[in-house]
């Protein structure tokens, strides 16, 4: 997209009172406070908006990505041409029936689980604290702590390419572990329908909520920003040690050492944690990157540590990945070919 376009499509933004933002900076707005600087960062209001943006881009062949809540999307340094379309403003929540609700893919995950706790309802609790939106979670089909954002979804409307809206049952989206239907696919979540049959006592609802953002805090890096969980894995340690027989040694230790620790002691398992850290690194041969690192609760975190260079960060996660074969699949977004 060159400067010609951008200045035409501003014109159609303006024209069509459609709010949009203007050299949207990465460095300062990302969960990981890295990045380059997005020329048109376009912010619809409802469903139409969006309809009548995609038709514009496709009929002027402008190509566009479709971003979230910016929280496990790691988006390369320098100008940014390709228009951005963010669907936070598309949060409502709207009551079908007694149980069943219409939320829009903007909605924050971590109120869309508060939302439905505070109405009784039970098996979402583990979903506080995910930084992501509603679409972005249908997208990867995220879980936390025994919760599964696919457990209680019966249907998505979502829009295609074209522009055309097209809706699908659960059991038409082929939801799996970190994946779904919408993995490989150039489609717009929109709205998510969810059914919700559990109900519970609302002081037992509230007091899972505390005990597990308690636990986030203790077990997950909050003291720097951070893309969340890196690779889409339930034990890193156990599948990093599938690559060679001195990994599958150290993973044995490494699990014998945190259960004992989570037992006796957990001030010195988050001390044990960082030295774990620290040998798995030299292990792996991952080469420090400045402004960049591994989180020290968890091998399966990058943390910034003072720069807004995001290609730093993208060599980081790559040598990693080199380094254990692609054997992990990766979880979170990078954004290094945007034009």
């Amino acid at each position: 997209m060159d400067q010609n376009s951008i200045i035409k499509c501003r014109e159609w933004l303006i024209k069509n009172e459609i709010s949009f933002k203007e050299n949207f900076d990465l460095s300062f707005r990302s969960w990981i406070k890295a990045g380059g600087i997005i020329k048109l960062y376009i912010n619809p209001s409802n469903i139409e908006e969006v309809k009548d943006i995609v038709s514009f881009l496709k009929s002027e062949k402008i190509t566009y990505y479709i971003l979230g809540n910016i929280s496990n999307t790691l988006i390369r340094d320098g100008n940014i041409y390709t228009p951005i379309i963010n669907l936070q403003k598309i949060q409502n929540i709207d009551q079908i029936s007694s149980n069943v609700y219409s939320v829009g893919a903007g909605t924050s995950i971590s109120r869309f689980a508060n939302f439905f706790s505070k109405k009784g309802f039970s098996g979402i609790q583990g979903l506080v604290g995910i930084p992501g939106s509603v679409g972005g979670g249908v997208f990867m089909n995220a879980s936390s702590y025994g919760s599964c954002i696919s457990d209680f979804l019966t249907s998505v409307i979502f829009m295609d390419e074209y522009g055309k809206i097209h809706k699908k049952k659960k059991d038409q989206l082929f939801f799996d572990w970190r994946s779904s239907y919408f993995h490989k696919k150039n489609l717009i979540i929109l709205k998510i329908e969810f059914e919700f049959t559990k109900k519970e006592n609302q002081l037992k609802l509230d007091n899972c909520i505390k005990e597990i953002k308690a636990h986030r805090s203790f077990y997950q890096e909050n003291n720097f920003p951070n893309l969340g969980s890196l690779f889409a894995t339930r034990n890193i340690y156990k599948d990093l040690s599938k690559n060679s027989i001195i990994l599958y040694s150290a993973f044995l230790i490494h699990n014998f050492l945190t259960i004992l620790f989570k037992r006796y002691s957990k001030t010195h398992l988050i001390s044990y944690r960082k030295f774990s850290k620290s040998i798995y690194l030299k292990m792996l041969k991952i080469k420090k990157i400045q402004g960049f690192g591994f989180s020290e609760k968890t091998l399966n975190c990058i943390i910034n540590l003072g720069s807004k260079d995001a290609n730093k960060a993208i060599k980081l996660i790559n040598n990693f990945q080199e380094n254990v074969k692609y054997s992990i699949r990766r979880e979170i977004i990078i954004l290094d070919k945007i034009k």
